[in-house]
């Protein structure tokens, strides 16, 4: 799921940055997937484990980039809901009474 979602969330430049700075060679095979296991390897080290975070929270969708939420320290991936059905729900059937 991580290695797609590199491809629509970052650009060109972003992924080879990123393969760069986890120390991914640019000609290598299967780049995204080697990413996505070394965000996973180190869970000793707390720089490595926010590193990792920020960047699972920004391909996922939670937060911007620098942001990672403390949610995500205690593995919980599902996505916040925006209250907005409750809102239609409640539109709805104020409109029927």
């Amino acid at each position: 799921m991580l290695s797609k979602q590199m491809q629509k969330k970052l650009s060109t430049i972003d992924r080879e940055r990123l393969f760069l700075t986890w120390g991914i060679g640019l000609d290598s095979k299967n780049r995204s997937l080697q990413l996505a296991h070394r965000l996973w390897t180190r869970t000793d080290d707390i720089d490595h484990i926010s590193e990792s975070a920020s960047i699972v929270a920004m391909l996922v969708g939670l937060v911007p980039a620098e942001e990672a939420p403390k949610e995500m320290f205690g593995l919980n991936f599902a996505p916040r809901g925006s209250g907005r059905r409750s809102n239609v729900f409640r539109k709805r059937v104020l409109s029927l009474l």
